[in-house]
């Protein structure tokens, strides 16, 4: 039986220094890569730690809308969304008289059988108007999609902003806000302010769900 044994022959300093200069050059690459092949090779991803394993979707966390896909979604889209809300939202008849126009903003947990709860306003105005965004978005409860978190329906928060035109004038300035404010305040209580609201009830009682 044949037994070969490959070995790497190394040339010596000594070889190499006594050796003409174009040689010297030739033979120094020659040891140098012949030195590299011997080498033990590392794999690059022999050395990459282990991913660490996902976190398991809690179905008791409430998770932010940026953390799921698909996104929570009125039924029926946008367009679905933006009829619903013109059908139940009541201008209250302060704001009505004084043609005030505003966007409030509702924040609410939506879970994944639809219902929704914990809201609240994180962008409001005054008169009436958050009042009325908190209870026409309690009126979307059953009517949402959940969001989804690896395909698992999930609890989430939801910005949900409802915005009052009247006559198109825009109220969003400071100042303005608050002389609406003001003038309110010295409103509630009045007979006029008790006949607007059974006004306003009877409005809402109108309506269907």
């Amino acid at each position: 039986m044949l037994f070969c044994s490959h070995k790497i022959q190394f040339l010596s300093l000594s070889a190499v220094l006594h050796s003409p200069t174009h040689m010297r050059t030739s033979l120094l690459t020659a040891s140098l890569l012949a030195a590299l092949a011997a080498a033990p090779v590392f794999s690059a991803q022999a050395q990459k730690k282990p991913a660490a394993p996902a976190e398991p979707v809690s179905l008791t966390k409430t998770y932010p809308e940026d953390d799921l896909d698909p996104l929570p979604e009125f039924q029926g889209g946008q367009e679905a969304l933006r009829k619903f809300l013109a059908a139940h939202v009541v201008v209250p008849p302060f704001a009505l008289a004084n043609q005030l126009a505003a966007a409030v903003d509702v924040e609410f947990v939506l879970h994944p059988d639809g219902r929704v709860d914990s809201m609240r306003v994180t962008n409001g105005a005054c008169c009436g108007l958050d009042e009325e965004a908190l209870r026409v978005a309690a009126l979307t409860g059953g009517k949402w999609t959940p969001g989804r978190l690896r395909g698992t329906p999930v609890k989430a928060r939801v910005d949900l902003p409802i915005t009052f035109r009247v006559a198109n004038k825009s109220s969003r300035s400071v100042a303005y806000l608050n002389e609406m404010k003001t003038k309110f305040t010295a409103y509630q209580g009045t007979p006029e302010h008790q006949k607007d609201q059974q006004t306003y009830q009877e409005q809402v009682a109108k309506q269907k769900l």
